[in-house]
């Protein structure tokens, strides 16, 4: 109860009388009022879809800080029938204090948006109670809270978009969905059309998702490769009996420069003097079978950059030059064909001479 302050209980006391005058029980005069208490509400001036998406949005913090409490209340109610130990570095007392903050914070929510509601409540009432769509999730749509197909327990749902929309709007998009206590005209054989915000955030989280999926589709046809004659793109199908599948530009131009890599290598330890005939053959083998890949590649490439083979193997050269070990191993190779394909080792010094620096016109020779 609300305590008086000292100079009300005066004027009070003074009011009453000094047991002469009108005593304990005689007529009190009061002042008129210092100006008028009545205030306008906040919501006359808002449409029924605002106040109900207003009323939605506090019974929604509501939900939220009531359970608040209830935990909090259910922690106090724990640390009341605790021992005294010392827990988590705080005394008994310290943790229920704790809790009981918890609790007053609660309170102090929930108050407010009680009262909002109440405001909410009284406008409805004074414009005489627009109709409403409460929904039960997964349920029917309901005109009220007070449906006898209901239980006390039933969890409802606002719906503002409906609010102040006649009976036959609503019924309209709720088709199948429409309670037919409530709404004595619902049919029971037309597909509803009415969406609840989960079901809406859903479908539409679905629909981003489908987006995000077909951009990431079409920027993978944007970088897929396959064969000039549309076949996925595999290479190593000669050693392995599972060959590895190219998918883009990048990794076959990677690839490519592998497979040479490995052709050069194989076939600068065969001409070593001291590669036994046996081991040349299996050496020379492989340069067959990474040439192969490397010509199949460098067809794949030259069709998706509409470039010559032989465009592409001299671009590749051009760029590997500054690799010294390559260089040195295929130097001798220049002109001769690469096994296992149709194309022709650069020439390396030709390479070499066209991708160096210019030299500077402003240096006066020595």
């Amino acid at each position: 109860m609300p305590q008086l302050s000292s100079d009300a209980r005066a004027r009070r006391e003074q009011a009453r009388g000094n047991g002469t005058i009108g005593g304990q029980f005689g007529h009190q005069q009061h002042s008129a009022p210092a100006g008028d208490l009545e205030t306008a509400s906040p919501y006359e001036a808002m449409t029924p879809f605002d106040v109900d998406t207003e009323l939605n949005d506090v019974l929604d913090k509501l939900s939220t800080a009531e359970q608040a409490r209830a935990f909090a209340l259910r922690q106090v109610d724990v640390i009341q029938h605790s021992d005294e130990r010392l827990r988590y570095g705080m005394t008994r007392a310290q943790r229920l204090e704790r809790a009981q903050a918890k609790v007053n914070d609660a309170r102090a929510i929930i108050e407010p948006m009680r009262a909002q509601i109440d405001a909410i409540d009284e406008e409805h009432a004074r414009r005489g109670r627009w109709p409403r769509a409460f929904v039960v999730p997964q349920g029917h749509v309901h005109s009220s809270l007070g449906c006898s197909t209901c239980y006390p327990t039933t969890r409802f749902q606002l719906l503002p978009e409906y609010s102040d929309k006649t009976e036959t709007e609503l019924v309209e998009d709720a088709g199948d969905r429409a309670c037919t206590v409530c709404f004595p005209s619902a049919p029971v054989d037309r597909p509803t059309k009415m969406e609840l915000p989960e079901e809406r955030q859903a479908r539409e989280a679905r629909q981003v998702q489908t987006q995000e999926r077909d951009e990431k589709k079409l920027a993978a046809a944007a970088k897929a490769i396959t064969t000039p004659d549309g076949e996925p793109l595999k290479v190593g199908a000669w050693a392995s009996r599972w060959p590895q599948t190219i998918k883009t530009e990048r990794a076959a131009m990677t690839e490519a420069k592998s497979q040479l890599r490995s052709v050069g290598t194989v076939l600068y330890i065969s001409a070593q003097d001291d590669c036994s005939t046996e081991h040349r053959q299996k050496m020379l083998a492989h340069s067959e079978g990474h040439g192969a890949d490397f010509g199949r590649l460098v067809d794949a490439i030259a069709a998706r950059q509409d470039k010559t083979p032989d465009e592409v193997v001299a671009e590749f050269a051009g760029r590997w030059r500054k690799d010294k070990e390559f260089r040195e191993m295929t130097e001798d190779l220049a002109g001769q064909p690469i096994p296992g394909t149709d194309l022709t080792w650069p020439d390396a010094l030709t390479l070499t001479s066209l991708t160096a620096a210019p030299e500077r016109s402003d240096v006066t020779p020595a």
